[in-house]
């Protein structure tokens, strides 16, 4: 391995020694490994400490630490936890910073029990904790969705005499928005400003946005406001988390006025925050507001993202524009943004409501074709669509191909092809399709209605004959015994 400081001069060449003057001058290895470190290369810091102890250099706390440092910008916590424990074999304690990088290299991870061990072991070699190990520790219980076990660390603060700062409650905030609890992270927040910790803007964004996840848009506009009179500027993602929370609680005018609001404070919308305002078009069935969103975008070169397409394609799909919603996914290419699982499944649904059997059926092939995974909404959808357009056959041919494709067959896309065969008259075929889904009650009364509904009552106690068979089969089937037994 080659080792190389930032611009590219080496600071050993491939299997090198170390320079000899290292021995007298151990702060020398240390620029060399601080280096490193600023640039996150924790292999090279580690193959470095490797060379110096091979040729009898002095490796000491300082040493470790940068290279411990490297671990923790690169997150590979692995060598962090490897590098710190080694130190013990070389006869070097280790101290409060390596196991503050060390926690914050299983922070950013992700990796909360390796946190919460190192915290332990600390404490045992009487090393203690500060508040950037605790918010660290916390942080990686926020990552790991351990909002519980977060608040109780948050906790043991006090307990410990480790005053709590603007950070440690960031974190904390941020764990309880992470795991929706919204009223903790209201509270809390409220707790900064009465232990007089001034609450900076990633603490409301914190709490604004665990009010969005708990569909508290009233909340989420009440922090917003605090904000502006704690003199905390609201960002992007200050406006962007409150304009969600409007969004997904069908609050759509308070949601656009929000991000015109964001261009009067000259804080520049993004895609997140208009992709919130098109969702908010697509709840209330907008689908003129979504495309003007999207021509607002183009104006201000926002690039639209898969989210931005999905939502309004789902807007025009839920006003019956079918043509609108194919226009957007015809666009994407255009735009380099890919179709999804969902974009598809909504522009099917369009074409569904719009009686485009062709259409859907080609958009269902198309997404097997790009290697999208087609689940039971596209092909309910698709069938439906046929359904509609009286094609019985395409619809049998689909719910055929779904179950060959390992799609699950629901109650939805079975019922669309008993529609297509009652609405045909075909009886048998509809009988049989009674046999794919246990729960036979909606499809039991579409053959029955069809059959009053197309002057057919004559054959009514043929098809009961038929069915009371049928559950007698499906009984017995259930209630026989296995090969096992």
């Amino acid at each position: 391995m080659s080792l190389r400081q930032s611009g590219g001069q080496h600071i050993l060449p491939e299997a090198g020694r170390v320079p000899k003057h290292w021995r007298a001058q151990p702060r020398a290895a240390t620029k060399a490994l601080a280096s490193l470190a600023r640039q996150g290369k924790d292999e090279e810091c580690r193959e470095l400490l490797r060379r110096m102890r091979r040729d009898e250099v002095e490796t000491n706390i300082f040493h470790f630490s940068s290279a411990i440092n490297a671990c923790e910008k690169a997150a590979n916590w692995r060598l962090a936890l490897d590098t710190l424990h080694s130190m013990v074999q070389h006869e070097v304690l280790p101290n409060l910073i390596s196991y503050c990088s060390s926690v914050s290299a299983c922070e950013k991870a992700s990796q909360w029990p390796a946190a919460l061990d190192l915290l332990a072991e600390m404490q045992q070699r009487q090393v203690y904790p500060n508040v950037i190990a605790f918010s660290s520790a916390i942080s990686a219980y926020e990552k790991g969705g351990e909002w519980q076990r977060a608040l109780q660390l948050f906790g043991t603060m006090a307990t410990k005499k480790v005053t709590q700062d603007v950070v440690s409650y960031g974190s904390m905030i941020s764990a309880l928005a992470q795991g929706g609890q919204w009223r903790l992270a209201f509270h809390l927040l409220s707790d900064m400003v009465n232990d007089q910790i001034t609450p900076n803007v990633v603490s409301y964004n914190s709490a604004i946005s665990a009010c969005e996840k708990g569909l508290e848009w009233k909340f989420a506009l009440r922090l917003l406001q605090s904000m502006s009179e704690a003199f905390a500027s609201p960002d992007v993602v200050s406006y962007s988390a409150a304009i969600s929370a409007c969004a997904k609680t069908g609050e759509w005018q308070h949601a656009l006025s929000l991000l015109m609001y964001m261009g009067q404070k000259k804080v520049a919308p993004n895609t997140v925050s208009f992709n919130a305002a098109v969702s908010a078009a697509e709840k209330v069935q907008d689908w003129l507001l979504a495309l003007e969103l999207m021509r607002v975008m183009r104006r201000t070169e926002v690039p639209p993202s898969v989210v931005t397409y999905s939502s309004a394609i789902s807007a025009c799909e839920k006003s019956l524009e079918w043509e609108a919603a194919l226009e957007l996914m015809s666009q994407m290419p255009a735009a380099k943004v890919a179709a999804n699982q969902i974009t598809y499944n909504s522009a099917i649904s369009a074409c569904e409501m719009g009686c485009q059997w062709r259409l859907a059926t080609f958009l269902l092939n198309r997404m097997r074709d790009v290697a999208i995974p087609q689940d039971e909404l596209s092909f309910s959808a698709a069938i439906s669509a046929c359904s509609r357009s009286g094609r019985w056959r395409d619809a049998l041919t689909l719910l055929s191909a779904l179950q060959q494709r390992a799609v699950r067959c629901d109650a939805v896309a079975r019922d669309a092809a008993l529609r297509a065969c009652v609405k045909v008259y075909r009886w048998q075929a509809a009988l049989l399709l009674l046999h794919l889904v246990p729960d036979t009650v909606i499809g039991c009364s579409l053959v029955i209605d069809g059959c009053e509904a197309g002057g057919c009552a004559a054959l009514m106690p043929s098809f009961m004959d038929s069915l009371e068979r049928l559950f007698m089969c499906r009984a017995r089937l259930l209630h026989m015994p296995s090969s096992d037994s």
